[in-house]
């Protein structure tokens, strides 16, 4: 039990390195981590390129205005972030990638973010998506319910989209969100609270995914705040699944 507590917490175990996502194995589709400077490709901050760790699937923008912005402090002014303006940043991947969890394929998203946009702002915004439009996409957003910030997830059946809303926690600031999607339904998680499961059949499409906006073909609903990590993952077992709230927790 102390070596599970000193993992989740992000340090050392007493007789081995720190676990991180890359101990999921296969399980492990995509990480982008601000972290990795490396992967990052900017100008003055302006970002041009996120590349994931595991198989180098690169996220790009060509136009500068709508580049986010790379901050080695830009994660609470103490570790690297990447800061959508709400206005128009993107970064873009097409096609899908045939890794990714899409049709009725269970899978989870997951990300640490900085939600900066006010409950006053009525604009839905989308960490992280994938498909085409909502119908034929999933994605990891916030919304605005009743005047309180609130994490959501979206899954399309091919028809239209059903919506799982996290109403126990204010999106507002530093959470870990959690989308899960099973062939069945899809719900959110935030800072590990469960939110309610919404019965659908997921028809997930492969035309292009992004971060900060939505799937669209135009694009739209971008996020405004900082994001320090997205995972793609597939589904995960209650053991990876509070090893991986845990990193990130500890990273928050």
């Amino acid at each position: 039990m102390s070596v599970l507590l000193s993992q989740r917490a992000g340090s050392p175990a007493p007789f081995g390195p720190a676990w991180t996502p890359l101990d999921l194995g296969a399980d492990l589709i995509a990480w982008w981590s601000a972290d990795r400077a490396d992967l990052i490709t900017h100008s003055g901050g302006a970002v041009s390129s996120w590349k994931d760790i595991v198989a180098g699937y690169d996220a790009v923008q060509a136009t500068g205005a709508a580049k986010p912005t790379y901050g080695a402090t830009g994660w609470n002014g103490a570790a690297p972030g990447i800061t959508g303006d709400g206005v128009d940043d993107a970064l873009l991947l097409a096609p899908v990638p045939g890794a990714f969890p899409t049709g009725s394929t269970g899978g989870e998203a997951w990300a640490l973010a900085d939600q900066a946009a006010a409950a006053s702002d009525g604009v839905t915004r989308t960490i992280a998506a994938w498909g085409n439009a909502s119908a034929g996409s999933r994605h990891l957003r916030r919304s605005v319910v009743s005047g309180v910030n609130c994490a959501e997830a979206i899954s399309g059946d091919g028809s239209v989209s059903a919506a799982a809303t996290n109403l126990s926690v204010d999106f507002t600031g530093r959470h870990v969100v959690r989308v899960v999607t099973t062939p069945t339904s899809v719900r959110a998680d935030v800072n590990g609270i469960a939110g309610s499961s919404v019965s659908t059949v997921p028809a997930t499409l492969t035309n292009r995914f992004r971060l900060f906006a939505n799937s669209t073909s135009g694009g739209g609903g971008y996020f405004q705040g900082t994001i320090r990590d997205v995972l793609l993952t597939s589904p995960l077992s209650g053991g990876n699944a509070d090893l991986l709230l845990g990193y990130l927790t500890g990273r928050r």
